[in-house]
């Protein structure tokens, strides 16, 4: 896709896009370690994991992570989006705003 292309995108768009492309780049296809199958697919929407609060460290934060799930029993892995390329380290940080104040990033 090129940067013509990827103007005329909507955010969520370009997201979906930038995991698609991580997906065909990067995954190997591995056996699922429960079932043994080799039937990926990746969620389009990152998920966020939270973090445990640690006193001194300004608040709660959240990881924006890559799901990756098995389509044959649903197990799933989680891959960091900010060093998968998906987003940047910026955008994890409005996007964990966001999903504070109770709204859909």
């Amino acid at each position: 896709m090129d940067e013509t292309q990827e103007a005329k995108l909507s955010a969520d768009e370009i997201q979906q896009a930038a995991i698609a492309r991580w997906f065909t780049e990067k995954w190997r296809d591995p056996a699922c370690s429960i079932c043994g199958e080799h039937k990926w697919a990746p969620n389009p929407r990152l998920g966020q994991i939270p973090n445990l609060p640690v006193p001194g460290s300004g608040g709660d934060r959240t990881v924006p992570v890559l799901v990756i799930t098995c389509r044959s029993c649903g197990h799933s892995a989680l891959i960091n989006a900010i060093f998968a390329g998906v987003i940047e380290e910026e955008a994890g940080e409005q996007e964990e705003q966001v999903h504070a104040q109770g709204g859909d990033a």
